[in-house]
Formats: structure tokens, sequence, C-alpha cells
């Protein structure tokens, strides 16, 4: 399923909201996302560490990395996270909520 939203397109600069053992899950289970390098947490430890052969940033950063999307890779915060940021991200930054639109990890 997320192959046909169109997230798998290697040409789709993906980054991905939440570092921790949710989104190692994710990525095990869904091998093609392992090409993500972008992930973000608003944990201000895990900023600037390296996580799954990328790096973490604050969810400010962002806007500035040139992503054309964003997946929510939590379930308990995810309406949270989506409501955070579709008010501070650029309209043309497509926010994917995991659960929401998909059910479950797919």
């Amino acid at each position: 399923r997320l192959d046909r939203a169109g997230l798998l397109d290697a040409r789709l600069a993906l980054g991905i909201y939440g570092a921790g053992g949710h989104t190692e899950q994710l990525l095990e289970g869904v091998p093609e996302l392992r090409r993500v390098r972008s992930f973000f947490d608003s944990d201000p430890t895990k900023h600037g560490r390296a996580f799954l052969g990328g790096t973490v940033h604050a969810p400010a950063d962002i806007a500035s990395l040139q992503l054309d999307a964003v997946l929510i890779s939590s379930k308990a915060f995810e309406e949270e996270i989506m409501a955070e940021l579709k008010r501070t991200l650029p309209a043309a930054i497509r926010v994917v909520p995991l659960y929401r639109e998909f059910g479950s990890a797919s």
C-alpha cells in the first residue's frame, strides 16, 4: 500500500518522523524505506545522532531539507504530530500519517 501511495518511489525525497523502535520495525518490514536518510524527532537528545544510516533532526529542520513528504512513524502520537506538521510546514510538503492512511505498517 505504501507503494501505491508513491512513498516507495526512489525519486521521492522522503523523511520519517520518529526515531525509535517503531521506525526500526517499519524499516525492517519495508526494506524500500531503508534509503531514507532524514529522520525527525521531538526529543532534543536525539538531534544530530546517527539513526538507521541517516541522521535525526529537529522537526523545525524539515522545511529546510527540501523534502517532498514526511511519513509519520508513530501510532501513539500520530494525530498530534500530524497537526503540528500541517501547521508549521509549507503545503508543498506532504504529511503522511502511517496509521490513519494505511491502517498499519504495510
